[in-house]
C-alpha cells in the first residue's frame, strides 16, 4: 500500500476456471504525482414493445440459488434494432430500453447478482466461454458499497416511478410485484447494515469490502482493518436517493431507518476520515470494536479528486461536517483541468473542443453524474456535454468500434485477463503506456447517456451485437476490438451503471432531497464556483454533433453463447 492522491480501487476479478475469491486486495493503491485510479459501470419510461423486439424466455429465480440455473434462451437481441432507427425514433428506443432491462434484470435474481437472504449484492459471476451461464463455483461472494450504490438507485428509480426500473426488478421474479421486491430488499438490507454497525462499530457505519453470507456480512480478508471514502461516498447517494423516494411513496417507517443510518454515517465521517482538510480515502482502524474516536484511524490523506471520488466531498461539505469546506476544494483545484481535442470534420476544417481532463478518460469516472445534479449548472453542463461529446467523437475518428471504460480484461477460454482501464491518452493524466486501446465494454456509454440518451443507445447496441456480448443474464464484462476475446464475467460495475445512465440517473430525487434541506443552493454554488475557475463562467458547449460508430466489431471469429440460441 502507497500514499496516493486519489484511491484507484482495482477488483482483480476471475474469470471462467479461475478461483472466485478476489485479489487478496481488491482495491489497490497506485502511485502518481496528482493522480489516481478505482475501477469500478435520460429516458422517459417506455410504454411498449416495438415489432422488432425479441421474444425473451424469462427464468424465474426466486430465493437463493444454490446451483447455477438456465436462464433466458435466446438473448440476442440486440442485432435486430437498426442503428438509425435507435437514434431517431422513439418507439424503438424504448422498445430496446425494455428489451435490455429485461436481459439486465435476470442477473438481479437471489444467488445471481444478490443474496436473497440479507439483499446485499454480490460482486458478480463467471460464465461458461461457451453457453453463457454462470460456472458452479465462481461466484464473487465479496462486493462493496459501489456495487450497493448502483443497486439502490435502480431501487430508487422504480420507487419514483419508472416503469422500466420496476420491469427490471421482476425480469427474474414474475410471482411478485415489483413493489413488494423493492420493499422486501430494503428491509433485509437496512437490517444487513445496522446489524454489522453494531457488531463493528469501529466502521463508523461505513462499508468496507465485505463477504457476503445468508447471515449477513463478513470481513473480507485484505479489509478486516481499513475502509473506503470512495466506495462509501457512491453508497450514501443510493440512500439518499431511496429515502427520497421511499418518502414520497409512504414508506416513512423504511425510510426513518435509512435516513439514521446516513446520519450515523455523517456523525462518524470527519472522525474516521478527515484530516487536515484532505481524507484518508482508505482509513485504517486499530480497533473495529471500539466506538469512533479520531487516534483508532489513521492513513495517507489527500484533498481528493473530481471524479467520483467527489461524491465524498460533496457529502462531507452539503452535511455541514467541515469546519472550512472551502479548504478541502481548495486543495482539490489541482486535478480539475481543461484538456482540448481536436477534431477534424468531413470539410477538413480542425475544431478544438475543450473538456475536463480524465485520469484515464474513462467512462467510470463520471459516475457522479448519475447521482448528483451536475447538470443543473450551466458551466458543469457544457463541460460535460463536451466531455461525452468527445468520447464518441474519438472512436469515431479512430475506428475504434466502442467505447473505453475500466473492467475485466478479455482472455481465451479457461484464463483470466486481469483488470485493465482503458481511456484516451491525450485528455488523461496518466502516460499512455497505463490506458489500454484494445478493449471495449458496452458500460463505458453510460454516462454518454445522461446527455444524449439517443446516442448512447447507439453505441451501447453497437458493442452488444458482437457474438457473446450479450448472455444469458444480459450484457457481458468487455470484448477485444479484434473480436477474438471476451472477459467471460458478469459484474454489477458493467452492467448496472448502464441501466443506471440509461434511466437516467437518480439526480431528480436527489435534488428533490437536497432542496428540502437546504442544500442545493450550496451544491450549485460550488460546482459553479469550481468549474468556471477552470473553464470560465461563460463557457458554452460545442457545437459539434456527437459520433456515431463507424466500425463493426468483427464477428467471425467467436459464436452467440449456446445458452442464447432459439
Amino acid at each position: 500500500w502507497r500514499a496516493h492522491p486519489r484511491i484507484i480501487l482495482k477488483n482483480h476479478r476471475t474469470t471462467h476456471g479461475s478461483s472466485s475469491l478476489p485479489h487478496p486486495h481488491p482495491h489497490l493503491l497506485t502511485l502518481a504525482p496528482l493522480h489516481h485510479t478505482r475501477e469500478m459501470a435520460v429516458h422517459p419510461p417506455a410504454r411498449g414493445i416495438g415489432a422488432a423486439a425479441c421474444v425473451l424466455a424469462l427464468v424465474f429465480l426466486t430465493g437463493i440459488a444454490t446451483q447455477p440455473v438456465a436462464a433466458a434462451s435466446p438473448c440476442r437481441f440486440a442485432p435486430l434494432y437498426p442503428p438509425l432507427s435507435l437514434l431517431a425514433d422513439k418507439d424503438v428506443q424504448e422498445s430496446f430500453l425494455r428489451d435490455v432491462v429485461r436481459a439486465e434484470g435476470l442477473f438481479h435474481a437471489g444467488g445471481i447478482g444478490f443474496n436473497a437472504a440479507c439483499g446485499h449484492t454480490y460482486d458478480g459471476w463467471s460464465i461458461d466461454y461457451d453457453t453463457g451461464l454462470v460456472v458452479p463455483g465462481t461466484r464473487h461472494n465479496f462486493s462493496a458499497p459501489s456495487k450497493e450504490s448502483l443497486h439502490l438507485a435502480v431501487i430508487a428509480l422504480a420507487l419514483n416511478g419508472n416503469e422500466l426500473a420496476q420491469e427490471f426488478l421482476v425480469a427474474s421474479n414474475a410471482s411478485s410485484s415489483w413493489l413488494s421486491i423493492a420493499i422486501n430488499i430494503l428491509g433485509k438490507k437496512i437490517a444487513t447494515y445496522e446489524s454489522f454497525s453494531r457488531k463493528y462499530p469501529g466502521f463508523g457505519g461505513f462499508l468496507p469490502w465485505v463477504t457476503v453470507t445468508d447471515a449477513g456480512l463478513v470481513l473480507l480478508d485484505g479489509w478486516t482493518s481499513m475502509v473506503p471514502a470512495l466506495d462509501n461516498g457512491e453508497m450514501i447517494w443510493g440512500m439518499i436517493a431511496c429515502i427520497q423516494a421511499m418518502r414520497q411513496s409512504g414508506l416513512m417507517a423504511l425510510a426513518t431507518r435509512y435516513n439514521a443510518y446516513v446520519q450515523l454515517m455523517a456523525r462518524n465521517a470527519v472522525t474516521v476520515f478527515v484530516r487536515n482538510n484532505s481524507v484518508m480515502w482508505v482509513s485504517h482502524i486499530k480497533d473495529v470494536s471500539a466506538l469512533p474516536f479520531p487516534d483508532n484511524y489513521y492513513g495517507d490523506y489527500n484533498p481528493g479528486d473530481p471524479y467520483e471520488g467527489e461524491l465524498f466531498t460533496v457529502f462531507l461539505d452539503l452535511f455541514g461536517l467541515l469546519d472550512d469546506p472551502d479548504a478541502m476544494w481548495v486543495g482539490k483545484r489541482a486535478m480539475l483541468q481543461a484538456a482540448v481535442y481536436q477534431h477534424t470534420e468531413g470539410n477538413g476544417n480542425v475544431v478544438n473542443i475543450t473538456v475536463q481532463r480524465g485520469y484515464w478518460y474513462s467512462s467510470h469516472e463520471q459516475w457522479k453524474l448519475a447521482f448528483l445534479p451536475y447538470l443543473d449548472v450551466p458551466v458543469a453542463r457544457a463541460v460535460f456535454g463536451n466531455t461525452e461529446r468527445v468520447r464518441t467523437l474519438y472512436s469515431m475518428d479512430n475506428g475504434i468500434p466502442g467505447m473505453f471504460a475500466c473492467a475485466a480484461g478479455p482472455s481465451p477460454p479457461g484464463g483470466s485477463g486481469g483488470y485493465f482501464c482503458g481511456g484516451i491518452p491525450e485528455l488523461a493524466f496518466v502516460t499512455p503506456d497505463q490506458i489500454r486501446q484494445d478493449t471495449v465494454t458496452p458500460y463505458s456509454a453510460f454516462p454518454t447517456a445522461l446527455l444524449n440518451s439517443s446516442v448512447a443507445l447507439v453505441w451501447y447496441n453497437h458493442m452488444l451485437r458482437a457474438p457473446k456480448m450479450e448472455n444469458p443474464y444480459g450484457s457481458t464484462e468487455s470484448i477485444n476490438i479484434n473480436g477474438t476475446e471476451i472477459a467471460a464475467v458478469i459484474t454489477w460495475d458493467t452492467k448496472i451503471t448502464s441501466i443506471v445512465g440509461l434511466l437516467g440517473g437518480v439526480q431528480d430525487l436527489v435534488r428533490t432531497y437536497l432542496q428540502g434541506n437546504a442544500m442545493l443552493e450550496r451544491f450549485h454554488a460550488v460546482i459553479d464556483r469550481e468549474y468556471s475557475l477552470v473553464f470560465g463562467a461563460d463557457f458554452r458547449e460545442t457545437t459539434v454533433d456527437y459520433g456515431l460508430p463507424t466500425t463493426p466489431l468483427p464477428d467471425k471469429f467467436l459464436k452467440p453463447f449456446s445458452g442464447c440460441q432459439g
